[in-house]
């Protein structure tokens, strides 16, 4: 079987004996959906790299203890989350957001004007919330994680998961409609 087609199963097992062509796969397979994920916490793109090697490397010295109870795709994310978390703690910034936006009505400057300040404020909004929601805002709206994965990444239950999401969307909401941004009905 080629490399690049392994299933997951087969690539755990791979890596678990050894195979450093299967080490590659996951590298191929997972690297930029860590980036991802690690740029739009941590904002910096070479940190975010750095964490990403980190994630890699911790991950191959692991895997022999990686229990299969999750993905390894979840299980990469978890390392990568925390390790995140470590840099952020280091840092005291969190930015989960890139800065681009793409207007669908480009030929006026004034809309395309209104609609970066509106998202920036919103950006903003999403940035002051407390660190426990906004992961849950990244990994769900952001990443599209399921409920049941979130749960395994950041090792809760799902009622805890379900809440923090809640109120986050709630704290979201409340701040978008104090600033004018949003209606109560809308």
């Amino acid at each position: 079987m080629a490399v690049v087609f392994m299933t997951d199963e087969s690539l755990v097992k791979a890596l678990k004996n050894g195979e450093d062509l299967a080490f590659e796969a996951l590298i191929d397979k997972y690297g930029d959906k860590l980036l991802r994920l690690c740029y739009l916490i941590i904002k910096d793109l070479p940190e975010a790299e750095d964490v990403v090697q980190e994630v890699f490397v911790q991950s191959y010295k692991s895997i022999r203890g990686f229990k299969e109870n999750s993905s390894i795709y979840t299980w990469l994310y978890k390392i990568a989350l925390n390790k995140c978390r470590t840099r952020l703690k280091k840092e005291k910034e969190y930015s989960p957001f890139d800065e681009s936006v793409e207007v669908e009505n480009d030929d006026d400057i004034e809309y395309e004007a209104l609609w970066n300040i509106e998202r920036k404020r919103i950006k903003d909004i999403v940035f002051s919330l407390p660190t426990v929601y906004r992961e849950v805002i990244v990994l769900y709206y952001y990443e599209e994680f399921s409920l049941r994965e979130i749960c395994s990444i950041l090792d809760e239950n799902e009622n805890t998961v379900k809440s923090k999401l809640h109120r986050g969307r709630n704290k979201i909401k409340q701040k978008v409609i104090e600033e004018g941004l949003a209606y109560e009905g809308r």
